[in-house]
């Protein structure tokens, strides 16, 4: 009995190859410094917008988002335990970025997936770098017991859909 098929097959499907060049080439990327800074602006900007979306999926409403090189702060009507827990879970703009991949001609998808994947590359490694300091968005979810299950076992299912979506590739 196979455990996970899908990664049986991982690198039988294009788009997965290109994603995971992707991730590799991020390494290399944050090597240089004007990057590396751009970096943490956008995962940041993204950290910042996610929770925004995620509190707007509870009728929350936006009021103030701060994002700097230090860091940043969204604040909403709304917060609870899926909007805490959210920007560790959701790859904004990967998934934004495979989105539009969708709807453009599939000589450029390869491109789109590795763009992808330098995004997801950089979202995993600020949210494990963010569990490692014991972010207060964990702690008000149920501290490291509670929270970090959920955003592994969550972090695999979006990879798992990822995956699904460079089949199509």
């Amino acid at each position: 009995m196979k455990l996970l098929p899908f990664f049986d097959s991982i690198f039988h499907h294009k788009g997965m190859i290109y994603f995971i060049l992707g991730v590799i080439l991020l390494f290399f990327l944050q090597k240089l410094p004007f990057i590396k800074k751009w970096f943490v602006f956008l995962n940041t900007l993204q950290h910042e917008l996610v929770h925004i979306a995620a509190a707007g999926c509870f009728g929350g409403i936006p009021v103030g988002m701060e994002v700097n090189e230090h860091g940043g702060a969204a604040c909403t009507t709304k917060s609870n335990f899926i909007v805490r827990l959210a920007p560790y879970v959701i790859p904004l703009f990967s998934l934004l970025i495979l989105g539009i991949s969708m709807l453009i001609k599939s000589p450029y998808r390869p491109v789109a997936f590795g763009m992808a994947g330098i995004f997801y590359g950089d979202f995993i490694v600020k949210t494990l770098c963010a569990l490692n300091i014991q972010q207060t968005d964990i702690q008000k979810s149920g501290g490291r017991l509670l929270a970090y299950p959920i955003i592994f076992v969550s972090n695999l299912l979006i990879l798992s859909a990822i995956g699904y979506m460079a089949r199509g590739l």
